[in-house]
């Protein structure tokens, strides 16, 4: 059962991390539709 438990863990901790890269992609991706944007009203 505690083998099992730290299996989890391990995976929960693996999805958090492939979470905050894709939360720092959108982040990129935002300011560079943002940056468009801007270009694109002048």
């Amino acid at each position: 059962k505690d083998e099992r438990i730290k299996e989890l863990e391990v995976k929960v901790e693996e999805l958090e991390e492939k979470v905050e890269g894709l939360e720092d992609d959108l982040k990129i991706k935002y300011k560079e539709i943002e940056k468009a944007l801007i270009v694109a009203d002048e």
